[in-house]
């Protein structure tokens, strides 16, 4: 699962990132992590609120909002909180007064790759609103 992740995020995210994810085998919780916080999201727009008064488009916005802004948290910390291990990559570097850590690419690659990942969770929640507003009672014309 690792590899196939690494080859689809390395396609539109910076590879010295996702290899410093893949080494650290994060690629696959942090997949599994957005997947979840998205169709909670949405379970929880057309099952839980299920009302006419929020079963709104901009309701449902707002929800796909929410759930982004999760995403990019766990993400963004997640990108930071291995940076601040300071993780050695090559140990003779470090001998010879290199610097040459994991997760050395700076807080803005971290900031890029988690707006990637919100991208991808708005997708994932759009497909699964789409898969499970069916079922619901009162939100089922929502979005559209």
């Amino acid at each position: 699962m690792e590899d196939f992740l690494f080859s689809f995020y390395s396609t539109f995210v910076d590879e010295s990132l996702i290899e410093d994810l893949y080494l650290e085998t994060l690629l696959t919780p942090l997949t599994i992590s957005i997947l979840v916080i998205m169709l909670l999201g949405a379970v929880v727009f057309y099952y839980v609120i299920n009302s006419i008064r929020f079963g709104q488009r901009k309701h449902w916005f707002l929800t796909m909002g929410i759930g982004g802004i999760i995403t990019f948290t766990v993400i963004f910390s997640t990108c930071v909180n291995m940076a601040g291990q300071e993780i050695v990559r090559n140990e003779a570097n470090i001998k010879k007064g290199i610097p040459d850590y994991r997760f050395d690419q700076g807080t803005s690659i971290f900031f890029t790759y988690g707006l990637t990942m919100v991208l991808l969770a708005m997708i994932l929640f759009f497909i699964f609103s789409m898969l499970i507003k069916w079922w619901s009672t009162n939100s089922r014309k929502t979005p559209f």
